[in-house]
């Protein structure tokens, strides 16, 4: 059962990271053209600064997953590394803790916050008018996917501390 839950949520950490890195090449794309067209017809794309934004959104929390799972965030670990093994441990166990409460609460306000934007249809302001919600709720599934992976790694690093 929990082979199975892994392969879950990898393709789940998976398909967050796919999404991200499509609207990365979406808002490159947009960017490009967007100054070329200003540059050359002195007309720039209306709509693209917000399309950036929600982008810009949906690229760093549908990125947090992958980046929890391969553990990859950044680290000052000079002092950590001169620890000894146990302590070493014991930092990396408060620190994922610390990391899962967080975005715990993260996910949970975001919650709050998407299903408060979609009750009222919010939409964004600007040239170019589109509902907020779905970026909105794309970022909870990627806090909650961040979570879950921050939880997966407290439980492997729980697990070898047990058995080291």
């Amino acid at each position: 059962m929990t082979n199975l839950l892994a392969k879950i949520l990898r393709f789940i950490t998976q398909g967050t990271v796919s999404i991200a890195a499509a609207v990365a090449l979406l808002v490159a794309l947009i960017g490009t053209i967007d100054v070329m067209t200003t540059r050359v017809l002195a007309q720039a794309i209306p709509g693209a600064f917000e399309l950036s934004e929600a982008g810009l959104v949906l690229m760093v929390f549908l990125g947090m997953a992958i980046v929890t799972r391969e553990d990859s965030h950044i680290k000052v670990d000079i002092l950590v590394n001169r620890m000894p093994k146990r302590l070493q441990l014991i930092c990396n166990v408060l620190s994922l803790v610390l990391t899962t409460c967080f975005l715990a609460l993260m996910t949970w306000q975001m919650w709050s916050l998407a299903w408060k934007s979609w009750k009222i249809n919010e939409m964004a302001t600007g040239l170019l008018f589109f509902p907020i919600y779905p970026v909105k709720m794309a970022a909870f599934l990627g806090l909650a996917a961040a979570t879950i992976e921050a939880l997966r790694r407290l439980r492997i690093v729980l697990v070898e501390a047990m058995f080291s």
